[in-house]
């Protein structure tokens, strides 16, 4: 079993290190830093939905999620920025995300 201990407490205590993304730093105790060891790399994310029709929800949610990620500037591939290929229903490949 891996126990995760939100309080850090070993850490704090200076009896452990531990490896952990920026995204950890949201929950540290205010004795505890984070140091970022290496800059921030890209991770490939890809928003994967079904071939075909779409309800009308799925459509509202993928153009949330493109709206989003157009606003971020996560949009890297050409694709990503192009409307669905059908009105009624989606590609399967829609472009990357980073």
């Amino acid at each position: 079993d891996i126990a995760f201990d939100l309080s850090q407490r070993f850490i704090t205590e200076g009896t452990a290190v531990e490896l952990v993304g920026r995204s950890t730093t949201a929950r540290l105790p205010p004795d505890v830093r984070w140091i970022p060891l290496a800059e921030p790399i890209a991770v490939t994310v890809a928003l994967v939905l079904p071939a075909g029709e779409w309800s009308p929800a799925l459509q509202h949610f993928e153009a949330v999620v493109r709206g989003y990620a157009l606003a971020h500037g996560w949009l890297d591939h050409p694709d990503c920025t192009a409307a669905p290929t059908g009105v009624s229903g989606g590609s399967t490949e829609r472009g990357v995300v980073r």
